[in-house]
């Protein structure tokens, strides 16, 4: 990934005479700070990044998924001046209008604000050819949202001191070490994406279909339940026939007289099924679901409160 921004230079000065009742004349001189502006690039692989496999490059031992990228800077020829150089603070923050972010940057996790790395860079007027980078490792904390790409904002600002008004008869500063940062082209924003193997529109089409058995005995066509039964085990059959499904949920909607026990076995991935409330369960199909898994859910009937029937309601979505 390349982001780049251009920079400009500017510098005034302007003098005008007053005169009072025609005796003295004065001078006033007005001069303009030089503005800077910075070429900026964000380099580094931030496409399809692998929500699967552990470590990256700049860490390849982690037990996170993790990936990197440089924040690089330079100045632009027409600003070159008295040889000397220029410090600036940048700020990078990711996921800045999320509440809960999924990613920190290295350096940072046990701080009030993990997602979020400032450093000082040194740009040298001799190097003016050539960037000066830093390298940013960002670890992935929560994986259930990998659909959506992770955001972040570069921003920069000069550090140096502001420049003191002399005395009378004092020679004044020199404005060329003050310059005033470019503030249209001081941030940028700049995106990772993980990899969904969902075509090349990368927008995945999913297909679930799910189908439902009762340990029951039937008469006449029907499923029944006989007075004195403990036990009613649901099993559930989901398939996904194309591409990955995210956040893939199946939910069964139970009456009242029937209450939820617990997932009895699963196969074809790892399901975890919990209530929601006292006639709803939720199942986490798996992130992404792929292919097909299997589910069986156990209730318990109160008798006494069983009427002529029971219905069941069950849907899935991604």
């Amino acid at each position: 990934m390349y982001v780049h921004t251009y920079i400009s230079f500017l510098h005034t000065f302007l003098c005008r005479k007053s005169m009072n009742e025609g005796r003295y004349q004065k001078s006033f001189c007005y001069r303009g700070r030089p503005i800077i502006d910075i070429i900026t690039t964000v380099e580094g692989n931030l496409k399809s990044i692998d929500a699967t496999k552990r470590g990256c490059d700049a860490n390849p031992t982690s037990a996170l998924v993790c990936f990197s990228f440089k924040a690089c800077f330079k100045l632009i020829p027409s600003v070159v001046s008295h040889g000397n150089q220029i410090r600036i603070k940048y700020r990078i923050e990711a996921e800045p209008r999320r509440k809960f972010h999924r990613v920190y940057f290295d350096g940072v996790k046990e701080t009030e604000t993990p997602n979020i790395v400032e450093k000082n860079i040194i740009l040298q007027w001799e190097a003016i050819k050539s960037f000066e980078c830093s390298t940013e490792v960002v670890y992935l904390k929560e994986k259930s949202d990998i659909q959506n790409p992770i955001n972040f904002k570069l921003t920069y600002t000069l550090i140096q001191k502001e420049p003191i008004m002399p005395e009378e008869g004092e020679d004044l500063p020199d404005v060329s070490f003050y310059p005033i940062l470019n503030q249209q082209e001081a941030s940028k924003n700049f995106q990772a994406t993980f990899m969904k193997n969902c075509g090349a529109d990368d927008i995945c089409q999913t297909e679930l279909q799910f189908q439902v058995d009762f340990n029951l005995s039937k008469e006449n066509g029907k499923l029944v339940l006989y007075l004195g039964e403990e036990n009613l085990n649901m099993t559930l059959t989901v398939k996904n026939n194309r591409e990955p499904a995210f956040e893939a949920k199946l939910y069964v909607s139970h009456p009242a007289p029937v209450s939820y026990i617990g997932q009895k076995s699963t196969k074809g991935g790892d399901i975890v099924c919990t209530p929601e409330n006292n006639r709803l369960v939720i199942c986490e199909l798996g992130h992404p679901f792929i292919g097909e898994a299997e589910i069986q859910l156990r209730f318990s009937p109160r008798v006494h409160d069983v009427e002529n029937s029971l219905s069941f309601e069950i849907w899935a979505n991604t």
